[in-house]
C-alpha cells in the first residue's frame, strides 16, 4: 500500500516527551514560520533521535531521514509534493502531537515523480493517474473548498488521513497532498526519507 495509518503507536507519555522537546528552546529552534525545529542531525544525541528511529521501525520504515522538522501549522498549504531528491524519495511520515480542531491531510492518487512541485494548471497534466471523471463535490465541499474547483479536475483521492493523536501515516513522498481545509491549529513531527544504500535507520 502506498498509504498506511498507524494507530496506537505513540503513548500519551511519549506525545509529552515530544512535545515538551519541541517547546524547548535550543539550537534547533526557530524564531518564526510554520516550522518550529529542524536541521537535526540523525544520530547526534541533542534531540530524540533514538527515540524517533524506534517509531519509525514500529511503522516499518527503514530508509534514512533526509529531513525532519517540527511545525505549528495554522493556514492552508498548497497541493504539492515534498520531493526535493526526485525519485530518490521514499517516505513521508506525519507524526500528529497536538490538534485544536478536527485536522486532515488530503492524499490524493495522482503522483509526481520529479522535485518537488505545488500543483497549478500548468503542471497538472504532467501528473500520473488523471481522471476525466468530475472530481468529487462532497469530498470538495468538506475538505478542499478553499481550492479552485477546476484545479482538482482529474484528482483522486487515496486516502484522507484524520488526524488522531498517536497514530502515525506514512506515505509514499510522490503522492500529492495537502492540509484539509477544515484544519486548525495543529503540531506534528514531520519526517522524509529517502532511497540511500550507505545511511539508514538502523541507529538505536
Amino acid at each position: 500500500m502506498t498509504v498506511q495509518i498507524h494507530e496506537k503507536i505513540l503513548t500519551k507519555a511519549g506525545i509529552n516527551h515530544l512535545l515538551e522537546y519541541m517547546n524547548k528552546e535550543d539550537s534547533y529552534s526557530l524564531s518564526s514560520g510554520v516550522v518550529k525545529k529542524q536541521g537535526f542531525v540523525w544520530g547526534k544525541s541533542d534531540w530524540p533521535h533514538k527515540f524517533l528511529t524506534q517509531i519509525l521501525h514500529k511503522v516499518g520504515v527503514y530508509t534514512a531521514p533526509y529531513s525532519i522538522f517540527m511545525t505549528a501549522l495554522d493556514y492552508q498549504l498548497t497541493i504539492h509534493t515534498d520531493t526535493l531528491e526526485g525519485e530518490r524519495c521514499d517516505k513521508n511520515i506525519i507524526i500528529p502531537l497536538e490538534v485544536e480542531e478536527e485536522a486532515a491531510t488530503v492524499i490524493f492518487k495522482n503522483k509526481w515523480f520529479g522535485k518537488t512541485i505545488a500543483l497549478n494548471h500548468e503542471n497538472k497534466k504532467d501528473l500520473d493517474f488523471l481522471s476525466n471523471k468530475p472530481f468529487n463535490k462532497k469530498i470538495y465541499d468538506k475538505y478542499l473548498s478553499n481550492f479552485e474547483y477546476e484545479l482538482l479536475q482529474g484528482l483522486e483521492i487515496e486516502e484522507i488521513y484524520h488526524w488522531r493523536i498517536g497514530s502515525v501515516c506514512v506515505f509514499d513522498s510522490q503522492h500529492m497532498h495537502t492540509n484539509a481545509s477544515l484544519s486548525k491549529a495543529k503540531k506534528a513531527v514531520n519526517i522524509w526519507t529517502i532511497h540511500n544504500d550507505k545511511s539508514t535507520t538502523n541507529e538505536t
